[in-house]
């Protein structure tokens, strides 16, 4: 598993190459269980062409670098990453696609909470518990935040499971407003415009909205409704916003 591991980015180039092959029906030579090579193909044949991929990356530039010259699509996120350090690792993805000579700009598809209302302030106060218990559910996202917050100068040394209560709660309302204000497409209207515009401005693509971390159904389906009017108002080239379920990692 170890040196899988250390191979795990040659290992993906290899597998994803695997995969366009099958996909697109021509022959691919494998060894059987007997130890015999023989052609693998798959039936039936897709009906699309190309097999659309996407590689989820955040922190590191080099996965960016990597997906652009494998002509693939990024999926991404903002934990832990400045809307500023995006869009120079989005910048970096589509230098690495052009010069690797893949047509078009491919697609990068950004992952953000989401919960649009009439105010910021009641769209705050709705998604503020279930935003916190949702992080706090889960030590990795918990981390992921703490590096977020100003007064914790290195939180990866920090014991997650020592800490107080009261620290914990602290941190996870800074981490949420941090969030809510620059890492999400949470608030009024006029906000998530704003949020949808910036995205585009970046090089983002398409905004996957992230609407399951804790929320009462009702409110679910009405900023589902007004998620909607946000998309259609968005201009002059609204990006795509698909919606995703999710749970805490």
């Amino acid at each position: 598993m170890g040196r899988g591991r250390q191979r795990r980015r040659e290992i993906l180039q290899e597998k994803t190459r695997t995969l366009r092959t099958l996909w697109r029906g021509e022959p691919h030579l494998a060894t059987n269980p007997l130890g015999e090579t023989v052609d693998v193909r798959i039936v039936p044949r897709p009906v699309q062409k190309e097999v659309p991929i996407w590689i989820t990356s955040a922190a590191n530039p080099e996965t960016f670098r990597e997906a652009g010259a494998m002509g693939a699509n990024v999926l991404t996120h903002l934990l832990g990453q400045t809307v500023e350090a995006l869009e120079g690792k989005i910048a970096t993805y589509r230098e690495a696609r052009a010069a690797a000579g893949h047509p078009g700009c491919g697609t990068v598809s950004l992952m953000l909470h989401t919960l649009v209302g009439d105010s910021d302030e009641e769209v705050h106060d709705l998604a503020r518990e279930p935003m916190k218990r949702y992080l706090g559910a889960s030590l990795n996202l918990a981390a992921a935040h703490l590096a977020s917050v100003p007064f914790l100068k290195d939180p990866s040394r920090i014991d997650l499971a020592a800490l107080t209560p009261d620290l914990v709660d602290e941190t996870l309302e800074a981490s949420f407003e941090k969030y809510f204000h620059m890492g999400s497409l949470m608030g009024s209207f006029e906000k998530c415009l704003e949020t949808v515009a910036r995205m585009e401005e970046i090089g983002v693509d398409e905004i996957a909205c992230l609407i399951d971390f804790g929320l009462d159904p009702a409110v679910v389906s009405e900023g589902l409704e007004n998620l909607g009017v946000v998309r259609k108002l968005s201009n002059p080239a609204p990006l795509r916003v698909p919606v995703r379920q999710t749970e805490p990692a």
